[in-house]
């Protein structure tokens, strides 16, 4: 029986676009939709023309950013080798675009990886392409990863002015989630840096664009962030609240990573009201679920030392602020 495969660049174009929105709520199943993308180009040859190598680049840099979501970095790595085989074949007239693309996501890769330099010059050539050909959605995005990789490395502040850059240039464009993003971490960021203010501006930002998407642990996340800001402020109740409601939120909805983070969150808050007994119940409910989640092994370490101190009796707040410094650090955390 002969096969026939419905081809066209708008289908390929449509799985691939599916690939990333189902891989944010399952990631294995955005890996499933990814491969039946590269399936859409098979035997396209007479279809596509030469066109057929930019799009199987691309559909493989996209089976490989959501290996990468499902934490599967050999086949994650395996899949961007491809990439770039199919994007070295000889043509004419290699499309600019999918070169910008193939760089982000593969920047994104080596930052989740912590390969920090190369991360940067990935994302640097990828913002670089994207702006000569006029896509601010797509330099926005590759500054909301160049930010990230400040956070990451303890540096806040640097983070701040990149995430401005970003806001401004996802201004206007049609991704709510983008600006989301980048107005939710820029008040982190803002936050971190002690820029409270300025910081509750852009949470009251973020709100705006929340409210467009359906995506309810967005809304935690806006509780997590509006608890980091009231307790910079010195406002302790509020904060508390701000996290009870937020680890109550992920709970229910089984994100026990972040539950647990907002455990230590309300640890740390504890031990500034000198709340021992609390800060031991918040703490031991923590540190075993941070302890099995996949992190980096210094993060891991970090945990366990938590365990010990529980075990000995000597939680101390600097301990509480360092694990959790180590644990939102890591780029694995956002992918649990």
């Amino acid at each position: 029986m002969r096969r026939y495969l419905f081809r066209s660049p708008a289908l390929f174009d449509l799985l691939r676009r599916r690939s990333r929105e189902e891989g944010r709520k399952e990631r294995e199943r955005g890996v499933t939709i990814a491969e039946l993308a590269l399936v859409s180009l098979e035997d396209g040859e007479e279809v596509f023309g030469e066109r057929i190598h930019d799009l199987r680049a691309l559909g493989w840099a996209w089976l490989g950013n959501a290996r990468r979501l499902a934490l599967d970095f050999p086949a994650a790595n395996a899949a961007f080798d491809k990439a770039d085989a199919h994007w070295g074949q000889p043509r004419e007239r290699p499309d600019e675009g999918v070169s910008a693309e193939l760089c982000f996501l593969k920047g994104t890769l080596r930052l989740t990886q912590r390969r920090y330099g190369e991360a940067q010059r990935l994302l640097e050539r990828a913002r670089g392409q994207f702006r000569r050909l006029g896509d601010p959605e797509g330099e926005a995005r590759a500054l909301v990863q160049h930010a990230a990789m400040h956070v990451y490395q303890g540096s806040p502040e640097p983070a701040v002015g990149v995430l401005e850059e970003a806001a401004s240039l996802a201004e206007g464009q049609g991704e709510p989630y983008l600006s989301f993003g980048i107005h939710t971490n820029l008040a982190h960021a803002q936050a971190k840096a002690g820029r409270h203010c300025e910081a509750t501006e852009s949470l009251d930002r973020a709100r705006g664009f929340c409210s467009r998407l359906d995506h309810p642990l967005a809304w935690l996340e806006i509780r997590w962030v509006a608890g980091y800001i009231q307790e910079g402020r010195g406002d302790l109740r509020a904060a508390r609240d701000s996290f009870v409601a937020a680890r109550i939120g992920f709970a229910e909805a089984g994100e026990l990573c972040f539950a647990a983070l907002l455990r230590l969150e309300l640890a740390i808050l504890a031990a500034r009201q000198d709340d021992w007994g609390e800060v031991t119940v918040a703490a031991a409910e923590a540190a075993p679920i941070l302890r099995n989640l996949s992190l980096y092994p210094e993060t891991l370490a970090a945990v366990s030392l938590l365990s010990e101190a529980l075990r000995a009796g000597e939680v101390s707040a600097s301990l509480l602020r360092e694990v959790r410094e180590r644990v939102l650090g890591d780029p694995l955390l956002r992918l649990q």
